[in-house]
């Protein structure tokens, strides 16, 4: 009885070293794997209005002017109703949004200011979601362009692009590669092993709700 209980503990123990030594030799397809599932874009062709939703404001910023100068967009609508508390150290006394400063990189990237239209509103995916709703019924637009991170794009199609589709209105997603590190390469930077962690937790916690 007691050879067979060995036996089995190291049939066990040999499965765990091969499982691991598998992980190891297949680590770089795994890894990128991990964070292929994460981005989802539609083919780009050109539309009327482009979303560019908060937070990444550079690199969102950055993509969406490229958007522009291409002529696949006339109108950029930044969202998102966060405040970057550290801004707070250069003006206390006035609100700086996420929205804010994607307009600002906008500027910077050569858009004109009057095809930019700011909404200060909306803290998550799903609250943006209504938003672009609201704003496309409002406008009578029957399809816009949503911007995000690459990593991002995957939630964007799930809890944007599905709940607007349903009223009617076609979404195109796209996504802004980062400037802080490769997407194909995450694991080899920080920025990209926390935006990949914190896509997957935030994955998780908007699928509970």
């Amino acid at each position: 009885m007691k050879i067979r209980r060995l036996r089995r503990w190291q049939y066990w123990c040999l499965g765990i070293l091969l499982s691991l030594l598998l992980l190891f030799l297949f680590r770089i397809p795994i890894l990128r794997g991990a964070g292929n599932l994460l981005i989802y874009e539609n083919e780009l062709h050109k539309t009327g209005t482009l979303f560019i939703l908060s937070g990444g404001a550079y690199d969102r910023g950055i993509e969406g002017a490229r958007l522009y100068r291409e002529g696949y967009v006339k109108r950029l609508v930044c969202t998102g109703g966060n405040e970057p508390p550290d801004f707070a150290v250069i003006d206390s006394s006035s609100k700086i949004y996420e929205s804010d400063l994607t307009r600002l990189e906008l500027l910077r990237q050569g858009v004109p200011d009057s095809v930019i239209e700011v909404i200060h509103q909306g803290t998550s995916t799903i609250e943006e979601g209504d938003i672009l709703l609201h704003y496309a019924q409002t406008h009578h637009l029957r399809e816009i362009m949503v911007l995000s991170n690459k990593f991002h794009t995957r939630r964007v199609k799930k809890f944007i692009k599905k709940k607007l589709e349903k009223h009617g209105v076609q979404v195109i997603v796209r996504g802004a590669a980062s400037q802080q590190y490769q997407e194909s390469r995450w694991w080899k930077s920080e920025y990209g092993l926390l935006a990949v962690n914190n896509e997957y937790v935030k994955l998780f916690y908007y699928l509970l709700k």
